[in-house]
């Protein structure tokens, strides 16, 4: 017998980004609905978009928090960018 899987849709925003040396706003993209993020949950993972020196910036970083559109701060840990793209790829717990 078939199991089937829900598949959640992303969660699509512009936040704010605050890292060591940067305060700014950015788009993000979150695998998952942000409401099931809690204290006690599994880290998600997602990427932001903004200039390639921002995204860069964030990477050389490591961690940072994100302001979500709904008003929460969440901390964030890069786990990667593209060079060139201004992405940065991160998981994202509260």
């Amino acid at each position: 017998m078939r199991v089937k899987k829900r598949i959640v849709p992303p969660t699509l925003g512009t936040g704010e980004l605050r890292y060591s040396g940067f305060n700014g706003e950015v788009d993000y993209e979150i695998a998952g609905d942000t409401a099931a993020l809690t204290a006690r949950s599994k880290e998600m993972k997602g990427s932001l978009t903004a200039t390639q020196e921002v995204a860069e910036g964030a990477f050389r970083a490591g961690e940072g928090f994100l302001k979500l559109e709904d008003g929460r701060n969440c901390r964030i840990r890069m786990v990667a960018y593209t060079a060139g793209e201004g992405r940065t790829f991160f998981e994202i717990r509260v």
